[in-house]
């Protein structure tokens, strides 16, 4: 049986919260999802790493010119920038030549890289509401990505 992920990250890869911050956010993300989920969990990962779509994954396409992005030039890059623990995440496009990032690349569903991950497993809905997300972007101080996943 498959499992519902909602994943909610910073929109710097490498973004972590001061251990304030962290509490505060931990505890937000509680309130506000674990009456509708089987579990909620905050935290550091300690490497930035891929936060991905699982079984939702579609496509990803140029935030330049909106063309698809090939499948193998993608994987490249990514085996590319896993060798310097996503330290690393500049691409230019093969399209258009668009200089950007593989966080930055249009993934359908969305995808990013974070190290800082909120987590919430089997939520009664795929996305938190605008409140939801406005209540944590508030508490971190700093635009916040949702991503949806299937296992």
């Amino acid at each position: 049986m498959s499992s519902n992920y909602l994943r909610i990250i910073p929109d710097i890869p490498d973004w972590v919260p001061d251990e304030s911050t962290a509490e505060q956010l931990a505890l937000i993300a509680g309130e506000l999802f674990a009456k509708r989920s089987s579990e909620v969990t905050a935290g550091d990962r300690g490497e930035v790493g891929f936060v991905d779509q699982g079984a939702w994954f579609e496509s990803v396409s140029c935030p330049g010119c909106g063309a698809p992005i090939d499948d193998s030039w993608w994987q490249d890059r990514m085996d590319a920038a896993a060798e310097t623990g996503f330290t690393d995440l500049s691409v230019r496009t093969e399209c258009c030549g668009v200089a950007t990032t593989l966080n930055d690349l249009v993934y359908r569903l969305p995808a990013g890289f974070a190290r800082y991950v909120i987590e919430v497993r089997e939520l009664d809905k795929t996305y938190a509401d605008e409140e939801e997300m406005a209540t944590l972007q508030r508490a971190a101080g700093r635009p916040l990505r949702q991503i949806a996943a299937r296992y």
